[in-house]
């Protein structure tokens, strides 16, 4: 069933299971934030992350009269708040871990949810069971980001969100982790999201990291679309 989010669209993609830091200094996400610790303690304070196809984060409105929903990427995930420091001039910086992702069905104005920032109606995407050949294209997709990540300088290696060496995932966790610790370009870090079941997940991922190893150990060179942990809004 069709249920009401406020959304923060972002220049990133968000995945269940990864941090996502913010730097809020907008004014209309500055009072969603305001809104959301306002909640109940046991409410989740919580909103959905999509990411832009086009436009810019800082200032954009994306349901203005003739500006069409082309501008937002459909699927999307939830970002619950973990931790937040703020600032006596009103910003914030939260610290988020991604949960559960949406299909985005239609946008709200800003004030139709109770605030200026944008609402969405979205329909919740099934997780479904992981079939039976996950569990062997998790094992050669844990050893081919192995490969990935030794290509990579160490001082770039560091920076990216890996999943813990010492195993114990499931297939659909490590599809996830691995998805958040790809350096590729947003268009096919938000084709991973939308993967409907973690082996089309994992099976992408096979792909793109056999590329990306190859060209990082041809070129000797580091492409400049790392995925972001920390962004301003």
């Amino acid at each position: 069933m069709p249920e009401r989010l406020p959304l923060f669209p972002l220049g990133a993609v968000l995945f269940p299971g990864a941090t996502l830091a913010l730097h809020v200094f907008e004014e209309r996400y500055r009072a969603l934030v305001e809104h959301l610790l306002d909640l109940p303690a046991d409410a989740p304070r919580s909103f959905g992350v999509v990411a832009i196809r086009s436009g810019r984060e800082v200032g954009q409105s994306f349901t203005a009269v003739g500006e069409p929903r082309e501008h937002l990427h459909d699927v999307g995930c939830v970002a619950e708040i973990r931790d937040v420091e703020a600032y006596s001039d009103g910003r914030y910086d939260i610290v988020t871990s991604g949960t559960r992702r949406f299909r985005l069905e239609s946008l709200e104005p800003p004030g139709a949810s109770g605030g200026p920032w944008t609402g969405g109606v979205v329909e919740w995407l099934p997780e479904p069971a992981d079939g039976a050949d996950a569990g062997r294209r998790a094992v050669a997709v844990a050893r081919l980001l192995a490969e990935y990540v030794a290509a990579l300088p160490a001082s770039v290696a560091r920076e990216l969100p890996l999943p813990d060496g010492r195993g114990g995932l499931t297939p659909a966790a490590l599809s996830y982790a691995v998805a958040s610790s790809l350096v590729v370009p947003q268009d096919e870090r938000q084709l991973l999201l939308a993967a409907p079941d973690t082996e089309r997940r994992l099976a992408l991922e096979a792909r793109l990291l056999r590329r990306e190893t190859a060209l990082v150990s041809a070129l000797a060179a580091v492409p400049l679309h790392a995925p972001a942990t920390t962004l301003p809004n």
